[in-house]
């Protein structure tokens, strides 16, 4: 496969680094951090706390580039220009969902594994996974996790343990090439702990602190296994989580600074008696620089793009001194293939020149970055540095086949605004606006705050008898039984239980049935069993599924979930049926359950 794969690529032998810290006498190792959200403002580096001291480290023996841009605020799409030194045009991978990295496309782990590197990568969760095709040139892909509730993700001391674990099997040292991708700073609903076992609040900013930490404990592992000098180690963002306020579009449309100027630090390897390496570069460079900076770690030389304004640009020079060695005009592209992924528009395409931003929309928009740091007041077309600037990115443009982005319709974009709304706001205090959907979605809501009588006035336009029946009783009220079979079966009349049953066809409430009115220990046993795997696997799939909302529809999982509440999560909230919903909740041991 290898030797397929380096067709047309002459791979020059690399030289050897001598030095007591470059195991085996040999060649440098490479370690890539892959952050996901770790944008160029996620941290400082004037400051000096202990929370960032794993990122202190980078700012003080590095090169801190500090205008890096990513090719996509697509995770999947960037980690393949990283791999490939390609934009996402070239390499192809342009989304998160279906599309893949293919065998023709040389990687830098192919090149590395060819010259008898040990490869590995360690996902930390979604959005990447084996599917992506990433993993050609691997040696070891890790994507395996057992998904449930409350473990959604790798966290960055699990992934670098898993990087650790493997680098310790190998007997005799062995330079490496290692990538690890962390997904933390998705979850920030989700708890984290510091080192002395302290609980932190559920934030992004914790997150960032958990980052910061599992950092700091890798470069100790590092120095104390004398690995660190003696590898270039790369850490990058990916992409920017957050969403400013003044762009009506969500962080994986963002094109702006805000979604797509991320951190990047490249320690270089170096011998012990070597000064430390620490300034920074201020020119803009990509994502996929980063990628042909790679490949000449390695002696080999990068693949082609289609056409020249589109090459990327090898860095190695400033790793030695701050001065960059290629044109500081030069364009930066940047482009999110998601309006396609979501509703079938064409991508939407940035391109940097210096201090200006030009976005490639209907209308194009251009920012002069240096008197408008925010980005929030475009040049009017009238202006004559517009016609100019709009007049000579246009050429390349061409050049590159790239179309202007029309802009997209309502459906995800709004739906997005309102799963925020819902499910991040703790008071519930908004309405639906018609949609069926978003209905369910606020239904839910109320069910879980235990807004009665919003869930009697939901309920009745939804015409759903059992979320009515529910509140009402709630609220205190007579209610007629509702004629469902399977309510029935669970409240009705014990004498009609089996003709019930053999109506209802709602699996949660015939295995509640069974635990609740079983007839042996056994029969109750394998009710309560079978309600309890039914219920994980719904409870998952909803948090799943609010997660990628609240992610900016980022994952590839199907957006049929979250849906609304079921007959069961109604029903567990009547005071007859409570005790079996909190004795269920405390033997599956999980807070993520909202019926």
């Amino acid at each position: 496969m290898f030797n397929r794969a380096l067709v047309g690529f002459f791979i020059l032998s690399v030289v050897n680094s001598t030095g007591c810290e470059f195991r085996n006498e040999s060649k440098p190792s490479v370690l890539v951090v892959a952050v996901e959200g770790l944008s160029f403002s996620s941290f400082s580096c004037e400051g000096d706390s202990e929370e960032q001291a794993g990122f202190q480290v980078f700012c003080d023996e590095s090169v801190r580039f500090s205008h890096a841009y990513t090719p996509s605020p697509m995770s999947q799409s960037a980690v393949a220009s990283l791999l490939t030194g390609l934009h996402p045009m070239d390499h192809g991978v342009r989304n998160n969902g279906h599309d893949f990295l293919q065998g023709r496309f040389l990687s830098v782990a192919e090149v590395a594994l060819a010259q008898k590197y040990r490869t590995l990568f360690v996902s930390g969760g979604p959005p990447l996974w084996r599917k992506s095709g990433l993993s050609q040139g691997f040696e070891v892909f890790d994507d395996s996790m057992d998904i449930g509730p409350g473990n959604y993700y790798r966290p960055a001391a699990e992934v670098f343990k898993l990087f650790t674990n493997w680098l310790e099997l190998e007997r005799e040292p062995a330079p490496f090439f290692a990538f690890t991708f962390l997904s933390d700073l998705q979850f920030p609903l989700v708890a984290t702990k510091d080192n002395d076992g302290t609980v932190r609040e559920k934030s992004g900013e914790a997150q960032l602190q958990e980052i910061g930490e599992s950092l700091e404990s890798l470069v100790r592992y590092l120095k104390k296994k004398r690995l660190w000098n003696g590898t270039h180690i790369v850490l990058a963002g990916l992409n920017s989580l957050q969403r400013p306020e003044s762009d009506p579009y969500p962080s994986s449309l963002n094109l702006k600074s805000s979604g797509v100027q991320v951190a990047l630090f490249i320690k270089p390897a170096r011998k012990e008696k070597d000064n430390i390496i620490q300034w920074a570069v201020d020119q803009n460079v990509s994502l996929v620089d980063v990628g042909a900076t790679m490949f000449r770690w390695f002696s080999a030389a990068s693949p082609q793009a289609s056409v020249e304004f589109l090459s990327a640009k090898n860095l190695t020079s400033v790793l030695i001194q701050p001065d960059p060695s290629w044109n500081t005009d030069r364009l930066v592209v940047t482009e999110s293939a998601w309006p396609g992924w979501m509703e079938d528009v064409s991508p939407r395409v940035a391109i940097r020149q210096g201090q200006f931003l030009y976005i490639n929309d209907s209308q194009p928009l251009i920012f002069n970055t240096l008197t408008d740091r925010m980005e929030t007041m475009p040049l009017r077309p009238d202006d004559p540095l517009w016609n100019s600037l709009n007049s000579n990115i246009t050429k390349f443009i061409g050049q590159a086949q790239l179309g202007r982005w029309p802009g997209m319709g309502s459906p995800a974009l709004e739906q997005i605004d309102v799963a925020k709304e819902i499910w991040l706001e703790r008071e519930f205090n908004r309405r639906p606006r018609g949609d069926e959907r978003w209905s369910r979605w606020y239904l839910g809501r109320a069910l879980q705050t235990k807004n009665w009588a919003e869930v009697l006035r939901l309920s009745k336009r939804a015409q759903n008898s059992i979320g009515v029946y529910v509140a009402t009783r709630n609220l205190g009220q007579f209610a007629p039984l509702p004629k469902d079979p399977c309510v029935r079966l669970l409240i009705g009349r014990r004498a009609l239980a089996e003709t019930y049953r053999t109506d209802c066809d709602d699996e949660a409430i015939l295995n509640l049935s069974l635990w609740i009115a079983g007839r042996t220990e056994a029969e109750r046993s394998s009710g309560f069993e079978k309600l309890s795997r039914v219920m994980a696997a719904r409870a998952l799939n909803q948090e799943i599924g609010r997660m990628n909302y609240l992610n900016d529809l980022r994952w590839d999982v199907g957006q049929e979930w979250p849906t609304g509440p079921s007959p069961i999560d109604f029903l567990f909230a009547l005071k007859t049926l409570e005790p079996h919903a909190k004795k269920l909740l405390g033997i599956l041991d999980s807070k993520h359950f909202t019926f």
